[in-house]
């Protein structure tokens, strides 16, 4: 049977995702069926459509990797299990939101308890949008990398000889 302004079968495209389900090429799928590569492609895009493998968990971890070419990419973590739940190209605020509210109903984001995730702000923004019923959670790591870096400075800053001290302040106000 043949959809109409369509030329190829229904029973050849059902041949055609079976053969995809084996990871065979497109090149290989179109000489084993006797149609064009494109014509394969057209089958794929039409009848494979790309979803979150299961359910938001209800504990998640945001964070951004370093990928391919120095980029930084955006993962998302199950806080309880450790897997992975996507990580995405890039770490767009607007790659990510349109990836959460494509994959998840409203229902499941609102079923999200806790997005645990590091001092980026500008996820912060856009968290309780996508997960209305969330509390925010700062990770351990950051916060004691935090604590670190200010007594680090703070202990600096007290060895300093006065005249030293003075010339630290005057440059951070002229950064003002």
């Amino acid at each position: 049977m043949v959809s109409t302004n369509h030329a190829i079968g229904h029973g050849l495209a059902t041949h055609v995702l079976k053969l995809a389900s084996k990871s065979l090429p497109a090149k290989t799928i179109a000489s084993l069926t006797g149609i064009s590569t494109n014509s394969v492609q057209r089958i794929l895009t039409a009848n494979i459509h790309p979803h979150a493998s299961r359910r938001l968990p209800i504990n998640l971890c945001f964070d951004e990797f370093r990928s391919t070419h120095g980029s930084m990419s955006f993962i998302c973590i199950d806080a309880d299990t450790h897997k992975s739940v996507k990580a995405l190209s890039d770490r767009l605020n607007r790659t990510i939101k349109q990836f959460f509210l494509s994959q998840y109903s409203t229902a499941e984001r609102a079923a999200v308890q806790r997005v645990i995730m590091d001092m980026n702000a500008s996820y912060q923004a856009f968290v309780h949008k996508l997960f209305p019923n969330a509390e925010l959670i700062i990770d351990q790591f950051h916060i004691i990398q935090l604590m670190g870096r200010t007594i680090e400075e703070f202990e600096m800053l007290q060895n300093l000889p006065p005249e030293e001290l003075l010339a630290r302040r005057q440059a951070r106000f002229r950064k003002f």
